[in-house]
């Protein structure tokens, strides 16, 4: 199973055979990003992810972010930014360096090592691994729990336990799309998605 495949390479070549310059085409892609990324930050509400099988690029990156996690057993974490010509985003490296250690981080986010889901809850960023067919069940039980306490109480506390490192997470945020925006317009960039794209035409 599949939690999430990343970003639509295909932007690329859609923005290519549209007529549309690159330069338009980055602009408007970190645009996106930056916002898709503000709205975790900006939630004041509980967030909580049931992740069901593997996750690469953003809604891995992003995971810090959440502030309840279950995932399915098999489940493997990738962020292969290099091999694509591209940098980090949602906020990962600042987080990940924190998570992980600055060595694991380099690890993972400039050579795209795999992440396991039993690594992932060693770190602290799953709260519990749980059988396939049980992950809606125990997901839903988790957010009833929560919602059965005094909401107000719950929200304040979780404002106090974001609030440190917001102003930051905003910079960060802000800074790896300014630089993803760059990478997306080198000729780097655009050889490697295209020659990824072309290699999966072929399977």
């Amino acid at each position: 199973n599949m939690f999430s495949s990343g970003n639509d390479l295909k932007n690329f070549e859609n923005a290519l055979k549209s007529g549309k310059s690159m330069s338009t085409a980055a602009q408007e892609s970190r645009t996106l990003l930056l916002n898709f990324v503000k709205s975790f930050l900006d939630c004041t509400k509980i967030l909580m992810a049931a992740v069901n099988g593997s996750a690469i690029g953003i809604m891995f990156t992003i995971l810090p972010l959440f502030d309840v996690v279950y995932c399915v057993p098999g489940a493997t974490f990738t962020a292969p930014f290099s091999r694509l010509g591209q940098t980090p985003e949602g906020c990962s490296t600042y987080t990940f360096t924190r998570v992980f250690g600055f060595p694991r981080a380099l690890e993972i986010l400039i050579l795209g090592d795999s992440v396991t889901a039993d690594e992932m809850k060693n770190r602290g960023l799953i709260n519990k691994i749980v059988p396939e067919n049980l992950l809606m069940k125990e997901s839903f039980a988790m957010a009833e729990k929560i919602s059965s306490l005094p909401q107000t109480s719950v929200l304040a506390a979780k404002n106090l336990m974001r609030k440190w490192n917001r102003e930051t997470l905003e910079s960060v945020n802000m800074e790896e799309c300014r630089i993803l925006e760059e990478r997306w317009q080198s000729e780097e960039c655009l050889e490697a998605v295209l020659q990824f794209l072309s290699r999966k035409s072929k399977l």
